[in-house]
């Protein structure tokens, strides 16, 4: 599916108003905050934020060496390391890329927005990203109407992919919504099943495109699956590591093709993806 928008929007949430809204905390400490940079009256109204980036540029250089990393981690927890994207991200957040440590939204909303940025400058797929605050929204009860606002700007069907980042049970996981392929698909890195999820997502496409576009969606001939191919954890404190991984494979059309044996390795490749403000490979 081929997209005319000039711009690829990720919707970013205050983290802080919508966590007192939903009384939900993503692996965030108090240094650990999204923030929303010189938003507009309507948008600080309603908390919400969209990132409007044309920059189109992606590293393709991997002269820098992995062992930078550590220099990353010496200093203060509260220190601005990157900012792009209308987030911030503080030493805190590149920390929680040493092994052994969790993912916080901070760290993943940036990530997706990396990704977000490399489908426009390569052109195809076309990706668009949800906010890690989207699924806790929709699943709580309010559907579509809880996240109505989170797309009034942007039409997610003129995407190919919509990238949609799960939190629940302090477990990290990935759900793809391929508008070409019709079809919903579910990445557990620790093999779980989400029924759930896959049925909240079908309804709200269709209330989406209701909403959008005046007529009903047709889903009969959409697949919803659980993904039987994806890499499996061997841990409880990779899985937002595997989330961005997923990612970033799955909108490269190259597959998945990492290695388990690898992620100490690629934590760091990540951050200093993170730190340079640009995706490797």
């Amino acid at each position: 599916m081929n997209t005319e928008t000039e711009h690829t929007i990720v919707e970013i949430l205050d983290s802080s108003e919508d966590e007192q809204e939903s009384g939900y905390q993503s692996y965030q400490t108090e240094n650990t905050t999204v923030e929303i940079l010189d938003s507009s009256e309507d948008e600080q109204e309603s908390g919400y934020q969209s990132v409007l980036e044309a920059a189109t540029i992606i590293c393709s250089s991997d002269d820098s060496e992995p062992e930078e990393d550590d220099r990353l981690l010496v200093g203060q927890d509260s220190e601005k390391m990157v900012e792009k994207f209308k987030l911030t991200i503080y030493r805190e957040d590149l920390r929680r890329l040493a092994p052994g440590c969790w993912l916080n939204d901070n760290i993943i909303n940036f990530y997706l927005c990396m990704i977000v940025e490399r489908s426009e400058a390569l052109g195809a797929p076309s990706v668009y990203a949800m906010s890690t605050f989207f699924t806790k929204k929709l699943l709580d009860g309010g559907g579509h109407a809880a996240v109505r606002r989170w797309t009034r700007h942007v039409d997610i069907f003129a995407y190919d992919l919509i990238l949609v980042p799960v939190n629940q049970h302090l477990h990290w996981t990935l759900a793809v919504i391929d508008m070409a392929g019709q079809a919903i698909t579910y990445y557990d890195s620790k093999a779980g099943e989400n029924y759930q999820l896959l049925n909240a997502l079908e309804r709200y496409l269709c209330e989406e495109f209701e909403d959008k576009h005046g007529q009903p969606l047709d889903t009969s001939r959409w697949t919803k699956e659980h993904d039987a191919t994806t890499p499996q954890q061997s841990n409880n404190d990779d899985c937002g590591v595997y989330l961005c991984l997923l990612a970033k494979h799955l909108t490269n059309q190259r597959g998945l093709r990492f290695r388990n044996t690898n992620i100490a390795e690629y934590r760091k490749i990540m951050m200093l993806e993170i730190y340079e403000k640009c995706l490797r490979g």
